[in-house]
């Protein structure tokens, strides 16, 4: 997402005082490129314009690509797995989900 969408989106969400988004705007507008979307909610969290809760969810709902939309977005394709990753794979998918996940039993209190 662009730094001016994520602007955008701040705006619609009413999440920032409308002074807040067009001195954003302005410096964005003058090619200020160290303006991104996680310096800006930085900014806005030690403002306390945002509370640190809202800024996580807006970078995990709003800023998060998956790796698949990377590669298209990027025009390129996922590196094949190599031999090492290939092993740990097969050696992970050999081990019973017992030996990786113990059984808890209760201890008796007396």
């Amino acid at each position: 997402m662009k730094t001016e969408e994520f602007v955008d989106l701040l705006e619609q969400r009413q999440l920032v005082p409308a002074s807040i988004v067009r001195q954003v705007r302005e410096k964005i507008s003058k090619g200020d490129r160290r303006i991104t979307a996680r310096s800006l909610l930085k900014y806005l969290v030690k403002k306390e314009l945002l509370t640190h809760s809202q800024a996580k969810q807006l970078l995990q709902t709003t800023l998060t690509v998956s790796p698949s939309a990377e590669s298209s977005i990027l025009g390129i394709a996922e590196l094949p797995e190599t031999p090492a990753e290939e092993s740990l794979r097969r050696k992970s998918e050999q081990v019973p989900l017992e030996e990786v996940i113990p059984t808890l039993t209760p201890v008796d209190p007396a």
